[in-house]
């Protein structure tokens, strides 16, 4: 467990039954099971090739009776309702069709959800199902940023702006090391197009890193 999957791990709830999207290793899957957060858990990916090292690991960690395999896409994968789920390590827009493709009864109350792309996009997916994002973290590992959210279903979710969307409901909140660190590697790697709205995002990335900067210095 990497600082990323012990993150995800932090932010899942204690549930009856969890799953985890697009597994790959299964080690979060394991993890919840042997610290108790799940009772039992669905492990997913595409193919059973996919499903190979996650089924390993179960079968080693003695953990087989607990967890259960489907191939498939996404959440449609499930073959029952379950209380949170994971999608971690994909692209954005790719994370975004899962929840956007996903029967309302297979929509979990919770998703942790991790992205290496388009963070807007699932930000706003996550609102137009009915989630609303309740915490944020950035890590640092293996070289690189990684965001971390925690949505739940909500009644009164309201669709943020787009400004919001594209840097984050909570971390808008924050001033925390790892974010800064990560405003400033965004903003040295960002090459905004001519457009308009890509002059907008470079802009609002600025605006941040400058905020969360002064607030790191104002704060006790």
């Amino acid at each position: 467990m990497d600082e990323r999957l012990s993150t995800a791990a932090g932010l899942f709830p204690t549930v009856r039954i969890g799953a985890d999207i697009g597994a790959n290793h299964g080690l979060l899957a394991c993890h919840l099971l042997k610290t108790n957060k799940a009772q039992r858990m669905w492990i997913t990916d595409l193919s059973a090739d996919a499903l190979k090292q996650a089924r390993r690991n179960v079968q080693i960690q003695g953990l087989t009776e607990r967890a259960a395999f489907a191939v498939g896409d996404g959440l449609t994968a499930l073959p029952e309702p379950v209380d949170a789920a994971a999608i971690l390590g994909m692209g954005g827009n790719t994370a975004a069709e899962i929840i956007e493709s996903a029967p309302e009864e297979r929509l979990p109350e919770t998703l942790i959800v991790s992205t290496h792309t388009e963070h807007a996009r699932v930000r706003r997916s996550l609102y137009r199902w009915g989630y609303e994002i309740r915490e944020e973290i950035v890590v640092f590992c293996g070289g690189r940023y990684y965001v971390l959210e925690r949505a739940q279903r909500s009644a009164d979710a309201q669709m943020p702006d787009e400004r919001t969307l594209f840097l984050g409901p909570c971390l808008m909140k924050t001033s925390s090391s790892a974010y800064r660190a990560y405003l400033a590697r965004k903003l040295a790697a960002y090459q905004p197009s001519r457009s308009p709205e890509g002059i907008r995002c470079y802009e609002w990335l600025r605006e941040e890193a400058v905020r969360a900067s002064a607030d790191s210095q104002s704060s006790p």
